[in-house]
C-alpha cells in the first residue's frame, strides 16, 4: 500500500461512494470530527433543504464544510500534487489536526470532484507529513483544486457560500386547466431535475424537504442521486405502495388528462398516485386542492405534462387520521351544573353553567379557560371526573 494513502471509511454500512462528490465529503468530515457518518449525512440534508438543490450538488457539500467549521484557504501557485499540500501544510500549517481537499481528474468533468481527508502523521525521520484518508487513492492522477482547513484552528472566520439566484425560471408559467394545477415546492423555487422529490412532495402532501429527506432515508443513507430511475422504489416499497401497469386505450398509453379522468372515475378514497409521465420524468397526480366539495384529479406539477403518455403508476392510500384515545373513568349518565367531567383534549374541568335551551353547557377547565361545549357532544365524548 502506498504510504501516502490510508483506505478509511466512516460509514459502517460499507456503502461503495466511488464517484459521489458529497459522500466524499461526509466521509472526510466524519472522519475528521469523529461525528457518526449518519449525523453528518443528516447535516447534508440540511445543506440541500437550505439551498433548494439535490443531496448530489456539490454547493451542498461546501456548505457543509462550513458548517461543521471548515474554512477555505489560499494555496500558493504551483502547489498541485498531494506531496505539494503535504510540504505547504507541514511548513505553514503544522498546528492543524486536519485539512479537506477537493481534487479532481485532469480534463475530467465536475462530476469527478472529490473530497478527501489528509491526516498528520510523523516521519520516520521525526518530521511531520500529512497522509491521504479516503475510499479511493486519487493523489497520483488528480491536481488539487482547493484546500480547507478547521476555522478555529486556522484562526480564521467561516464564510457559508451564498445561496445563488432561482435557477431556470421558465418565462411563462404553465397554467391550470382541467387535468393540471401548477405546483412548486421547492424552497429556493428552482426548477432543477427534483422531479422526484417534487412528486412525493404531493403524494405525501409534505414539503419539499421532508420529501428529500424521506427518499434519501429510504435508500439507507447510501445514496445522494435521488432522481436516479431506481431510487424511488424504496420509499415505494415502504409507503407500501400498489403497482399498476400503464393504462391503454385501444392498445395506445393514456395521456395525461385522460389519465386523471380515469382516476376521477375509480378514486374514491383519497388515493395519491405516483407515476411515470413520460420516458424521463415522474410525477404526482392527487385530489385537486382547490375542490373540496368534488375532488377532481389533477397532475401536481411545475412542468405541464398532460399531454404526455403516461406510463407505470403506484397508487398510495394514506392512513385514517388516529382517533383519539377515549377518556379514562366512568361514563357519564347525564350533564349537570356542578357536575365534574374530564375532557379528551383539555382535561379535567367543571360545569359552570348549563342553558337547557340551546343544549350547551360552559366548562372551567383547570387552567381557568372556559368553553363552550354542546352538552350532547359532552355526554358521548366526556367521562366522569
Amino acid at each position: 500500500m502506498d504510504q501516502k494513502f490510508r483506505y478509511t471509511t466512516a460509514n459502517r454500512r460499507q456503502r461503495n461512494d466511488h464517484g459521489e462528490i458529497t459522500l466524499s465529503a461526509v466521509n472526510a468530515l466524519a472522519l475528521a470530527t469523529g461525528k457518526p457518518w449518519d449525523e453528518v449525512f443528516h447535516q447534508l440534508e440540511d445543506q440541500a433543504v437550505f439551498y433548494g438543490q439535490m443531496l448530489h450538488e456539490s454547493i451542498c457539500a461546501v456548505g457543509l464544510l462550513a458548517a461543521m467549521g471548515y474554512v477555505r484557504v489560499k494555496k500558493p501557485r504551483g502547489c498541485q500534487t498531494l506531496q505539494d499540500i503535504s510540504q505547504y501544510l507541514a511548513g505553514t500549517w503544522p498546528h492543524v489536526t486536519s485539512a479537506i481537499l477537493v481534487t479532481h481528474i485532469q480534463g475530467a468533468p465536475v462530476s469527478s470532484r472529490r473530497f478527501q481527508l489528509l491526516l498528520p502523521e510523523k516521519n520516520p525521520d521525526g518530521g511531520k507529513r500529512f497522509v491521504l484518508h479516503d475510499t479511493m487513492d486519487r493523489g497520483r492522477f488528480s491536481c488539487v483544486s482547493t484546500l480547507y482547513l478547521p476555522a478555529a484552528e486556522a484562526g480564521l472566520q467561516v464564510s457559508p457560500p451564498k445561496c445563488p439566484s432561482s435557477i431556470d425560471v421558465p418565462r411563462s408559467l404553465p397554467q391550470n386547466h382541467f387535468g393540471y394545477r401548477f405546483f412548486q415546492p421547492n424552497p429556493r423555487n428552482n426548477f432543477i431535475g427534483d422531479c422526484v422529490i417534487r412528486a412525493y412532495a404531493a403524494v405525501l402532501d409534505v414539503d419539499w424537504g421532508t420529501a428529500l429527506r424521506r427518499l434519501a432515508q429510504s435508500c439507507d443513507l447510501n445514496l445522494t442521486w435521488l432522481n436516479l430511475a431506481d431510487v424511488d422504489q424504496y420509499l415505494l416499497s415502504e409507503l407500501k405502495c400498489t403497482h399498476h401497469e400503464a393504462l391503454r386505450t385501444d392498445g395506445h398509453l393514456l395521456k395525461g388528462v385522460d389519465f386523471c379522468a380515469y382516476m376521477n372515475a375509480h378514486c374514491h378514497h383519497g388515493e395519491r398516485i405516483f407515476v411515470q409521465a413520460g420516458p424521463h420524468h415522474v410525477a404526482a397526480v392527487i385530489p385537486d386542492p382547490d375542490e373540496t366539495r368534488h375532488p377532481r384529479y389533477v397532475i401536481a406539477d411545475c412542468w405541464d405534462s398532460s399531454f404526455e403518455f403516461f406510463r407505470d403508476y403506484w397508487v398510495y392510500t394514506p392512513p385514517e387520521p388516529a382517533k383519539p384515545a377515549p377518556c379514562p373513568g366512568q361514563p357519564l349518565t347525564e350533564v349537570q351544573e356542578g357536575s365534574c367531567i374530564l375532557h379528551p383534549t383539555y382535561g379535567k374541568g367543571e360545569i359552570v353553567a348549563l342553558n337547557k335551551a340551546s343544549g350547551s353547557c360552559r366548562i372551567r377547565f383547570l387552567d381557568g379557560s372556559e368553553r363552550s361545549l354542546s352538552a350532547a357532544w359532552v355526554l358521548e365524548k366526556c367521562t366522569a371526573a
